[in-house]
């Protein structure tokens, strides 16, 4: 089924429904798309076998890989409600874990990178932050077709929220921002550009961005992990933990070292709610098309540059 006719088709049905009616219905469209997901649900299944480990039954793994889609549907659903959802409803619907984590790294004022991944609901800490008036730019994907993410892009901005796709020109805009104060939030659990870092996930190696961690390096802000989960319908919670280390004995790290002290807080969040984990796309080096070798030992400029 095309993407955007199915995301108009959401939007149609259910997105001026009141909640109550829309979430189930949101959810039932999830079902629907994990009955006849065919590759997009092994995909997924083989993600979640991943992130659950060996000990993890088939009817774990199964019951998360259905509920990844059912996460999917609903996060569109909020995707097209979150505009018309005041800053103070907002407000009330959150608990946010470590904010003084982000007010100390504003008040450095280097800028914050906000590192998160694509669990329960990306786009929430955004829209807090707008509530709270703390400018942020989000960094997105290009989805295709062009369409398609135009179409998410309006919907993302539409409270003012700034959008800059994970391009050059995008990523030069990020670094502006940083260097005005402001945060910049970038996802770390797939590289979307198809250019990354080969760095061990669940104890397998997988190909990671790397541009949450050059933005931090470059700019001296301050690189926050942060994550989204539900908490039930209409309901979030919202985790920022401490700082991540980017200097050894007074010298800028590594990129990959700065990545792979991110990873175990990836991974605790996935495998806490791995059927919140929208992972519909391969991550994991065994799962990927034919890589150049240069991909493998890449520079990290080239993964932020998004250069194919």
């Amino acid at each position: 089924m095309d993407k955007l006719l199915f995301l108009k088709t959401l939007v149609f049905a259910v997105g001026w429904l009141p909640s109550v009616i829309g979430y189930p219905i949101a959810l039932a469209f999830g079902q629907i798309m994990y009955c006849f997901g065919g590759k997009s649900r092994r995909l997924v299944r083989a993600n979640m076998r991943r992130a659950l480990g060996p000990a993890a039954s088939a009817s774990q793994v199964e019951r998360a890989t259905r509920q990844a889609f059912c996460s999917l549907t609903a996060y569109y659903y909020d995707l097209v409600r979150m505009p018309r959802t005041s800053p103070a409803k907002l407000n009330k619907r959150i608990v946010l874990e470590g904010l003084p984590h982000l007010e100390q790294a504003l008040r450095e004022g280097k800028g914050v990178v906000l590192a998160s991944a694509h669990l329960g609901v990306p786009d929430l800490a955004a829209q807090l932050s707008l509530a709270r008036g703390v400018p942020l730019t989000l960094i997105v994907e290009q989805l295709q077709p062009p369409r398609l993410h135009d179409w998410f892009t309006h919907k993302r901005s539409i409270q003012g929220l700034a959008i800059e796709t994970a391009t050059s020109s995008g990523l030069r805009a990020a670094f502006r921002a940083l260097q005005k104060g402001e945060a910049v939030a970038v996802t770390i659990d797939r590289a979307i550009q198809g250019n990354g870092i080969v760095t061990p996930l669940f104890g397998e190696p997988s190909l990671l961005p790397t541009g949450a961690a050059e933005m931090a390096l470059r700019t001296g802000a301050t690189l926050l992990p942060a994550y989204t989960l539900r908490r039930g319908r209409k309901r979030y919670k919202i985790i920022i933990e401490a700082p991540i280390a980017t200097m050894a004995d007074g010298k800028p790290k590594e990129a990959q070292a700065v990545i792979a002290e991110l990873v175990p807080s990836l991974e605790r969040h996935i495998r806490s709610q791995p059927g919140q984990w929208m992972a519909f796309h391969p991550i994991w080096l065994s799962d990927l098309p034919e890589r150049p070798a240069a991909m493998q030992q890449q520079p990290a400029t080239e993964s932020l540059n998004g250069k194919p």
